[in-house]
């Protein structure tokens, strides 16, 4: 698999962005093609490159809720007072639900995409705040692929690497934890 995206040079970047955008508008589970970059491409450019394509990918489907799904939703609920404070408190506050979801891994990334695209959370403020909240599991699941793909048997680089991703992954909970005390 490595001698193939090595064949592929400059194009193995392109077609894996484009490949886990694509997963991530369709419902596809990112979490192997996160491994997947770890693997092939290695701790840093894996994390750059998942990093770009699942923020994109994310971006993507919030656009398709919003303008496909939003004047659905308003049209069945708008009326609904419920609905109402719910939609100015994301509007409001949404980069506090964007990144509590973002940082506890219940909530399926793949659902928050297009849920929050129908909620009138602000565009900007939902793909910085994604990306931000998006990246310590970026980099713990990368670097974890990469304790197997690149570390090549070095017992040091494989001890960093999953060091390093488990550490990413407990900031990642300890994270979330904090802000769910808050909130």
């Amino acid at each position: 698999m490595r001698d193939f995206i090595d064949g592929l040079g400059i194009w193995a970047s392109i077609a894996y962005i484009t490949l886990y955008i694509v997963a991530t508008v369709l419902f596809v589970p990112g979490l192997p093609l996160t491994i997947l970059a770890g693997i092939t491409f290695g701790p840093v450019l894996g994390t750059i490159w998942v990093s770009l394509a699942s923020t994109i990918g994310a971006s993507l489907a919030f656009l398709v809720g919003r303008f496909i799904g939003r004047d659905l939703v308003l049209e069945k609920f708008g009326n609904s007072d419920m609905f109402k404070k719910l939609d100015d408190g994301i509007r409001d506050q949404g980069w506090k639900m964007v990144a509590i979801t973002r940082l506890v891994p219940l909530f399926p990334f793949n659902a928050q995409n297009y849920v929050y695209g129908l909620t009138d959370v602000h565009f900007k403020t939902y793909v910085f705040i994604s990306w931000i909240c998006m990246l310590p599991a970026t980099i713990g699941y990368v670097f974890l692929g990469s304790a197997i793909g690149v570390a090549e048997g070095d017992v040091a680089k494989t001890i960093s690497y999953v060091g390093t991703g488990i550490a990413a992954l407990i900031l990642l909970s300890l994270a979330g934890k904090l802000i769910g005390k808050k909130k």
